[in-house]
């Protein structure tokens, strides 16, 4: 047993009698259990690649930020070299938090309690009265400690605090290809996520916000005052109807993409940035600058498809302009970060309109996320009273189709991605431990 084992409860049979993706229900018991809340932590927290960040929030040598992912405080920074370096905010003395600030910049953290100072990339510089430790004290053994992997796709830094598992590229597996298509939007290739974001308080369990990530079902009923604001949102609307020719897709390791392309090529729309238009100007020096990256053919098909709307699990989800990460913090509380992403190279107006996007809809007074956020605390606290109900994902289970490559395949209002989800969920925490 290692020690992230260590008061671990053994849900495993409670979870397998509770999870049934294959016939379509889920008991509610999962999502208030807190020892089942403590299992998750350990088993699929503590072991999957999870998203941390992005390289653009620290662009300078000397910037840093701190955040938690999962349950872990964690430093992201940039090293006078240039690097990313990620290290568990931990002084290795005490245990004390060594970063209290959310961002910055500093060559040297410095702990409050005891004075020991460490380099920006976890290197220990400096022990008061060092002499007392003895002369075998050895500072390069006693840095700060990166989590167990840190791997960096494309802009997107991935870490996971398990030292052995697949590499991030195979849990990627089919959403790598959809994730490609949301970068390769920016004329550049790369991401900017220096805009700031929205910190939201979820009043419920991490695992329904995973589902509605791929639930459109629910479009056409949450949003319906903002589908009737103007005529794009009313063409939206048509996407989430029972004849809509968009499709959802589980794409494998608990990972879901909505898939709208065939019916927005119907309606002649594509979600590209924002409800309102960049000058005509920007928009061509955009295209011009996204075909002589990619080339005129691939800039026309992406261009004509707008950005997917895909979940990684356990803690990305990748929306129009956003990129939200997820965190648990109990059995009933989530966190969520949404981060507007801008393209980098694109003119002014571009970034602009996709800001405009993203206030409109998610921002503090966007009129999309607050239909969203209530209808989840509703959903929670009828669980709480009623813990014992099952709860239905039996929507389009026999028009789903498995394909060859271990995908599954449904009309864009079923809840293939759902069940996608929790066969995932159910196989990371029935495993042996490791």
């Amino acid at each position: 047993m290692s020690i992230a084992d260590i008061g671990v409860s053994d849900s495993t049979d409670r979870v397998r009698d509770w999870v049934r993706p294959d016939e379509g229900k889920i008991l509610g018991r999962v999502y208030v259990d807190p020892d089942v809340h403590r299992d998750e932590i350990e088993r699929i927290w503590k072991k999957s690649w999870l998203y941390a960040g992005h390289e653009s929030e620290v662009p300078e040598p000397g910037d840093y930020l701190t955040r938690t992912v999962g349950t872990v405080p964690l430093i992201i920074s940039r090293t006078t070299d240039g690097e990313v370096a990620v290290i568990v905010n931990r002084c290795m003395h005490r245990g004390n938090l060594v970063c209290y600030e959310s961002c910055g910049n500093t060559q040297v953290f410095q702990c409050d309690y005891h004075g020991w100072s460490y380099r920006n990339s976890g290197e220990l510089v400096g022990v008061p009265y060092q002499q007392s430790y003895g002369p075998d004290f050895d500072k390069s053994r006693h840095g700060m400690q990166p989590p167990a992997r840190v791997s960096i796709y494309r802009g997107l830094i991935f870490i996971s605090y398990a030292p052995e598992g697949p590499g991030l590229e195979e849990h990627l597996g089919n959403a790598r290809e959809v994730l490609d298509r949301y970068l390769d939007l920016s004329p550049t290739g790369r991401l900017r996520l220096d805009a700031g974001y929205n910190r939201i308080r979820l009043d419920c369990n991490w695992k329904m916000y995973a589902e509605n990530s791929s639930d459109n079902y629910h479009n056409n009923f949450v949003h319906v005052s903002a589908y009737m604001t103007d005529a794009a949102r009313k063409i939206a609307r048509a996407i989430s109807r029972e004849g809509s020719k968009g499709v959802v897709w589980a794409l494998g390791n608990g990972h879901s993409y909505l898939d709208f392309r065939a019916e927005e090529q119907v309606q002649g729309m594509v979600l590209r940035s924002a409800s309102a238009s960049a000058d005509d100007d920007s928009e061509r020096q955009y295209v011009r600058d996204l075909e002589a990256r990619i080339g005129a053919d691939r800039a026309a098909t992406l261009l004509s498809e707008g950005p997917p709307t895909l979940f990684i699990f356990p803690n990305l989800f990748v929306i129009q302009q956003d990129m939200r990460r997820l965190e648990p913090v109990s059995e009933t509380t989530s966190h969520l970060y949404q981060h507007p992403t801008l393209f980098d190279g694109a003119p002014d107006a571009i970034n602009r309109q996709r800001l405009t996007r993203h206030e409109t809809a998610y921002g503090p007074a966007g009129f999309v996320m607050s239909d969203d956020l209530e209808v989840f605390a509703q959903c929670q606290r009828a669980i709480n009273e009623t813990p014992d109900e099952w709860i239905l994902l039996t929507r389009g289970m026999r028009r789903e189709e498995q394909l060859e490559n271990g995908t599954r395949r449904a009309h864009v209002t079923d809840e293939t991605g759902m069940r996608g989800m929790w066969r995932e969920y159910l196989r990371l925490m029935s495993r042996e431990q490791l």
